[in-house]
């Protein structure tokens, strides 16, 4: 079987006509980090990310980021993924200070 007869069932990308790009979704994650920052001590308790955080990083598009659009994700580059994760290590991490 061809990677292009692959069943792309759950497909998120473009659903309600929306079209994202890296830096739509690196903007939404940014627009989260105060609240991510701000429950960092929950997190490293937990030693988890709770679920309604997750639910929003995933509503931004974050999971989809680098996968390849064929597949429904958004194709970034090495560069926007390697920002996102940065972003998201400053606002759960003190010795990388807080945004």
């Amino acid at each position: 079987m061809s990677t292009d007869t692959i069943d792309t069932v759950g497909r998120t990308a473009g659903e309600g006509g929306k079209h994202e790009s890296a830096t739509t979704v690196i903007d939404a994650v940014r627009a989260m980090i105060p609240a991510i920052a701000g429950r960092g001590d929950e997190i490293e308790a937990a030693r988890r990310v709770p679920p309604d955080l997750v639910s929003g990083l995933t509503s931004a598009g974050c999971f989809r980021l680098a996968v390849p659009a064929r597949y429904g994700g958004i194709e970034a580059d090495l560069a926007a993924s390697r920002e996102l994760i940065h972003l998201l290590a400053r606002a759960t991490a003190p010795w990388l200070g807080r945004p």
